[in-house]
């Protein structure tokens, strides 16, 4: 017998009668089959890619017999993905023994009747279909778990982009540091400390007035890198040179606040660690292909490799691109580069946040 499309039961014996028979059988209780004398026709069928739900398998046949059959079955299909049913015309144990030990799913004696048939293969169905939906639920389980624990990272990120931002907007270490250059120019250059704190002060109103906002300009995180490097340039003197440019379509570009600066003052701090001599810091922000924006910040020096004797090296860069991995999913790319004397960091990113 054949029918259009995929059957759902494909029924394999050497005997036409017992085929007619249980197809009929089949048919009668709606269930699509096709029918095979041989189990080389039913592999090439199946291997051809007509997949059954069920397979019921003569174990006694001429050529390829069911065990054949159902041991190459089983190399491809587990016992959930496709069923087999065993006909057997006795009640040999050790022939049954056989059948389950090569991967049969159930068994049924010859002669049978049509409802234990039927009762018999749509057991195997419903088997499948539960283990169907098992599946998907399994996966959409997995999912929903997968999904929630992105959101968590996501939360996390979000709370380390905050207490980042947050250090950043009041950094003891480099208060401490201005305050006293301030504190020794004073008596000795008053224009000097007039100048530090008016960069002080604008570094710190820049910083304080975000509040919770967590993304800016390109223009206004220039601004409060342009006054940090200013005050550095009082500390270090001739000793350290700025160079900070962007062009003027970018710097509307919205990215996470502060996550430059941390850059920076890896630049100077790392940079005035490996040049003896002198130490020069070039930033900049330019169109890049289409809709992108790229960042270079880049110093004089040596690229300085985390060790024990180097505390607090790579913690900068690891929490940019850590809060970079947050806003930009995919979407951004961070390099670090070292060549002829000079350490540089770029960073390509959309014009818009996803």
């Amino acid at each position: 017998m054949v029918f259009d499309g995929t059957p759902q039961v494909v029924v394999v014996d050497d005997h036409p009668e017992i085929l007619e028979s249980v197809g009929r059988m089949l048919m009668d209780a709606e269930i699509r089959c096709r029918t095979f004398l041989n189990g080389d026709a039913a592999l090439s069928f199946i291997k051809a890619g007509n997949i059954p739900r069920v397979v019921l398998l003569d174990i006694m046949m001429s050529g390829l017999s069911g065990y054949a059959v159902c041991e190459t079955l089983r190399k491809t299909f587990s016992a959930h993905e496709l069923p087999i049913i065993m006909f057997t015309g006795n009640r040999n144990p050790a022939a049954l023994i056989q059948a389950y030990k090569i991967g049969a799913n159930d068994y049924i004696t010859k002669p049978f009747s049509p409802e234990e048939l039927i009762a018999r293969v749509q057991c195997q169905l419903a088997l499948q279909k539960a283990h169907l939906t098992l599946q998907k639920n399994l996966r959409l389980e997995m999912e929903v778990e997968k999904q929630k624990q992105k959101k968590a990272q996501a939360c996390r990120a979000a709370m380390e982009s905050k207490r980042e931002k947050l250090r950043y907007q009041i950094n003891p270490h480099f208060l401490f540091n201005a305050l006293a250059s301030i504190r020794g120019a004073v008596f000795t250059d008053q224009d000097a400390a007039y100048d530090m704190i008016t960069h002080l002060a604008e570094f710190y109103r820049l910083s304080l007035s975000q509040g919770a906002i967590e993304i800016q300009t390109i223009a206004r995180e220039f601004s409060v890198i342009a006054h940090f490097l200013e005050i550095e340039k009082m500390r270090h003197g001739n000793y350290l040179s700025v160079d900070i440019a962007m062009d003027s379509s970018v710097e509307e570009i919205k990215i996470p606040a502060f996550v430059l600066l941390p850059l920076v003052e890896n630049a100077v701090k790392y940079g005035n660690k490996t040049n003896p001599n002198h130490l020069s810091v070039r930033i900049r922000a330019v169109s890049h292909r289409e809709n992108h924006v790229g960042i270079t910040i880049a110093n004089t020096g040596k690229w300085v490799v985390p060790s024990n004797n180097t505390a607090g090296t790579g913690i900068g860069i690891k929490n940019v691109t850590a809060r970079l991995g947050a806003f930009y999913p995919d979407a951004h790319t961070f390099e670090k580069h070292e060549a002829s004397g000079e350490v540089k960091i770029k960073i390509i990113l959309p014009a818009e946040l996803p």
